[in-house]
């Protein structure tokens, strides 16, 4: 509520952009796992990691962060091992938000 000066009925709409940007992020990072692209990897865990810490999603950033780090270090296997949990936190936040 802080980054949204306490507009309560911007809420909504935030949280809408948030799933857009994630699930669109989403799908190209599993794209650039499937074709092992270290790069790619890291280009949309990164997006994925800011967007959760703009909505304070933060199992969500840290996994991102994760994966982030391990393509960053050329360890795309074990970024690409993060990347249940990072549905699953997803997910779990979705749900969480929506009630």
């Amino acid at each position: 509520m802080e980054r949204l000066g306490g507009r309560k009925e911007m809420l909504g709409h935030f949280f809408t952009m948030y799933t857009k940007d994630a699930t669109e992020s989403l799908k190209l990072l599993e794209d650039a796992i499937d074709s092992g692209d270290g790069n790619q990897i890291r280009i949309h865990a990164h997006t994925i990691k800011g967007a959760a810490a703009n909505i304070a999603a933060l199992r969500v950033r840290d996994t991102a962060a994760a994966m982030e780090n391990f393509a960053r270090e050329g360890k795309t296997d074990d970024a690409a091992l993060l990347l249940p949990q990072l549905k699953k936190k997803l997910k779990a936040f979705n749900q969480e938000f929506t009630g």
